[in-house]
Formats: structure tokens, sequence, C-alpha cells
């Protein structure tokens, strides 16, 4: 089981073990309040609630921002960005299964600007 996580900066993908808990998201997202943007059953992005407002200065997240599209999601997403995966049948918190890791790092591989 593993989570990871998209910087808004253009680094390399992080995948750490287990699953995050609220003060990991906190940090990693770099916000005081955490967003749960549903992708798919099997993939949460977790976001900063304020990350537009503009008190922390983020930074539009272009590769968070496209994975947000498959899900029909119109917005762009800003700052750094954590996936986990769904939730099983008692609401725990899932890790990311080995297909959705291979598919975010194919995703971090491709070099993503704004035209």
């Amino acid at each position: 089981m593993s989570y990871a996580i998209l910087k808004s900066d253009g680094s390399d993908l992080i995948v750490r073990p287990g699953s995050p808990s609220i003060d990991d998201l906190y940090y990693w997202i770099g916000c005081e309040i955490v967003e749960l943007v549903p992708i798919s059953p099997t993939l949460l992005m977790w976001v900063d609630e304020e990350g537009k407002l503009g008190n922390n200065n983020q930074q539009p997240n272009l590769k968070a921002t496209l994975v947000a599209m498959t899900a029909g999601i119109t917005d762009y997403i800003v700052g750094n960005v954590v996936f986990t995966g769904g939730a099983d049948t008692d609401g725990e918190q899932m890790g990311l299964d080995d297909n959705r890791l291979r598919s975010l790092r194919t995703l971090d591989s491709l070099r993503v600007s704004v035209i």
C-alpha cells in the first residue's frame, strides 16, 4: 500500500509507503484545509481547499489538472496534491494499486507546459 505526491513545481512524483494521516496530507499539500477530489472509486486526489484564494501563492498543477479532467472536472488544480486509493467497505483509506501507481508514474514522465 502506498500514496503519491505530485508537486506543482514539476519535480518527480514522490511515492510513500502506507496510507497518509491527516497530518501527512497537510504537510505534503502545504495547507490548512484539505479537500477531497474523487477521480474514480479507486483513485482519490487530495488538494488545498483554499489553494485558489491566493493566500498560499499556489501555482497551477498541470499534471494534476490532466488527472482531474479524466473525471470530467473542468476546473484547474493548484498546488501540491496527494493521490490515494479509494475507501474499503469499512470506510478505511486504501493505498494505490500497482496499475494506478504505474499510470501516475507515466503521467509524471510527461513534460507538460502551458502554451
